[in-house]
């Protein structure tokens, strides 16, 4: 019989919302972060109707005060001048854990944001582009770079693809996850819907996640509604629920044998390229 592989680490489940008192139900909840979003520069030109509400630097003095000790990111805008310095300065100084650079093409621009950073909190490459998926053999050699997040969404768009998963089904961020598992750089993919919910239902997504050994997911749009306020959200989704679900099959994946992974990736794919 074959040994199952068990992988002791879970997921980090990543929150987005710029509202206290969401942030601090999401991570009783059982989200591991909680991140604010800044990225406006480009993003509706190129997302249209996709983009969400921005979040500014005020929101985030908000949540630091709100939720003292949780693990707090933020992901800032594409590099400019002297925007991202302005927005680096503000979000050390004010407690942040982790910065995400987002939308870059060009190792100038992440040498940049590592300098501007100066190893004064964790930092994450969003490699959402086709010159940066290009450059991973360069990118894994910086030191200063805490955690990786290859970018779908972006991805797909650059490639002209209609859905976000074809990326993944069409294997075109497997060598770049193959280099990161490698080298043991933390990293992660994609974005996970509520098990039951989206087009191909996160519990599938979630099985790919453990089957790559990924290390990081951020909690999809589903999972906030875009909700105001506690209440709001209580009305749409029971996040603790949702989260203690999410655990159990994360534990059921992280023990089937290769072959039922290899399986289950196979029929996860075709279901992708049929969408």
């Amino acid at each position: 019989m074959e040994e199952k592989r068990i992988l002791k680490k879970q997921l980090n489940l990543m929150y987005i919302t710029n509202k206290p008192d969401i942030a601090d139900y999401a991570l009783k909840s059982g989200a591991n972060r909680i991140i604010l979003d800044l990225e406006i520069r480009g993003k509706e030109s190129r997302q249209g109707s996709k983009t969400q509400r921005p979040h500014n630097l005020a929101d985030f003095k908000k949540l630091r005060e709100s939720i003292t000790n949780g693990f707090l990111s933020a992901r800032i805008n594409p590099i400019a001048y002297p925007e991202t310095e302005n927005e680096i300065t503000f979000l050390i100084d004010s407690g942040v854990n982790q910065i995400i650079l987002p939308y870059f093409r060009s190792i100038a621009e992440v040498e940049r944001f590592l300098t501007l950073i100066n190893g004064k909190t964790q930092t994450c490459l969003l490699v959402e582009t086709m010159d940066s998926l290009s450059l991973i053999d360069k990118l894994v050699k910086f030191n200063e770079v805490d955690e990786f997040y290859l970018g779908l969404n972006d991805l797909s768009l650059d490639l002209k693809l209609n859905f976000p998963f074809t990326v993944l089904s069409k294997g075109i961020i497997n060598e770049a996850i193959r280099l990161l598992d490698s080298l043991e750089k933390k990293f992660g993919f994609g974005g996970l819907a509520p098990a039951g919910s989206g087009l191909v239902i996160g519990k599938k997504i979630l099985a790919e996640l453990v089957h790559q050994k990924a290390s990081t997911v951020f909690l999809s749009r589903a999972f906030h509604k875009c909700a105001t306020s506690v209440e709001e959200l209580q009305k749409d989704i029971d996040l603790k629920k949702e989260i203690q679900y999410i655990r159990k099959l994360e534990t059921a994946f992280m023990e089937r044998t290769k072959v039922q992974e290899i399986k289950d990736m196979v029929n996860t794919y075709r279901l992708i390229d049929s969408i």
